[in-house]
Order: C-alpha cells, then sequence, then structure tokens
C-alpha cells in the first residue's frame, strides 16, 4: 500500500507541464503497484490513463510497454481475448519501435497468452524469438523470467528431453544473476 500511495502523490503533485514521459513512467509504476494489491479496478483505469498518453504522444516505445503491462492485467483477471489482443498491439508496436529489450518483453506477455490459451507451440515461439532478443543484452531478469515461462509451457507439452533442456537453459540464465533480489525471486 505505501508504495502505491507514494506513485500517487507523485502524481498528483507533478506540475501539468510535466513531461509526458515522466508521467508514462510514474502512471505504470502506480498500475504495478495496484497489480500486486489486486486493485483490479485502478490497475485498469490507471493504465488506460497510460496508453492515453502514450497514443497522445505517438510513443510506440512507450505504446508497447503500457499494452504489454495491460496484458499481463488481462490475464489476471481471466480475460484472454483482451489479453491477446493488447499483447498483439505490444508486439506490433515494439517492432515498430525497434526496441530489441522491448520486443522482448512484449512477447513474453504474447506467449503468457499463448500458454493460457493452451496454444503451446506459439508460446514456444514467442519466448525462443523474446530469449534471441535478450541474448546480446544485459537484461538478465528478464531472461530468466522468460526461460522460466518457457519450461513451464515445456512441462505441459514437449517431450522429456526438450523440457530437460529448457529446465537446463532457465538454470544457466539463473546462474548469470548477481546474487541479488533477482536471483532469489526466481527461487521463490
Amino acid at each position: 500500500p505505501h508504495a502505491a500511495k507514494l506513485w500517487e502523490t507523485s502524481l498528483t503533485t507533478l506540475a501539468s507541464d510535466t513531461d509526458a514521459g515522466q508521467r508514462l513512467g510514474i502512471l505504470t509504476r502506480l498500475a504495478a503497484a495496484y497489480q500486486h494489491l489486486r486493485m483490479h479496478r485502478e490497475v485498469f483505469k490507471t493504465l488506460t490513463q497510460a496508453l492515453s498518453l502514450a497514443e497522445q504522444t505517438q510513443d510506440a516505445l512507450q505504446s508497447a510497454l503500457v499494452l504489454s503491462q495491460f496484458s499481463d492485467a488481462w490475464l489476471t483477471v481471466g480475460d484472454k481475448a483482451e489479453a491477446e489482443t493488447r499483447a498483439n498491439d505490444s508486439v506490433a508496436n515494439a517492432r515498430k519501435a525497434k526496441d530489441p529489450k522491448v520486443l522482448a518483453m512484449a512477447l513474453n506477455s504474447q506467449g503468457n497468452v499463448r500458454a493460457i490459451q493452451g496454444n503451446y507451440p506459439e508460446a514456444i515461439t514467442a519466448y525462443q524469438e523474446s530469449l534471441q532478443l535478450l541474448q546480446p543484452t544485459e537484461e538478465q531478469a528478464l531472461a530468466v523470467k522468460v526461460s522460466l515461462n518457457r519450461v513451464k509451457v515445456d512441462l505441459n507439452y514437449s517431450p522429456l528431453p526438450e523440457v530437460r533442456t529448457a529446465l537446463m537453459a532457465a538454470g544457466e540464465q539463473i546462474r548469470k544473476l548477481p546474487d541479488n533480489h533477482d536471483k532469489a525471486a526466481s527461487f521463490i
């Protein structure tokens, strides 16, 4: 609750001429805090504001990030169709923005939707593309998240040798993480 209050306060104290990027950053962090608190109505209200602002500024990168977060939010309330629409739009915007990290994040969201739908081959394809984009980057925490999502899908779909390979790849990604919160969270 404290983090949400902090972001709410930050948002209300911003000057009206504040940079849109700063306002978007606060809105997405506030939505994430609401998400952790399971305050779904507030998540959707906040993400709607963020998406409107991203679209007003015609910022494909920010739109992709907000749409990815929107997709995750729709999944948490069980609306697969809306989650799929938002994930697909996120991937399209991320491809326009040509940012590998954001595209990897969007593909992870798309993979999650496909997995929830039971469309395991498409989920694996999305996760694999995401991991390929992350290989030359320093985004180890996201790579671990995607690798673990891939393992979950493989457990439901793939033959045992492929499950083993995916599990070993995820373990290698976790070993690469520095000893910090991200590494600990991978084990929780």
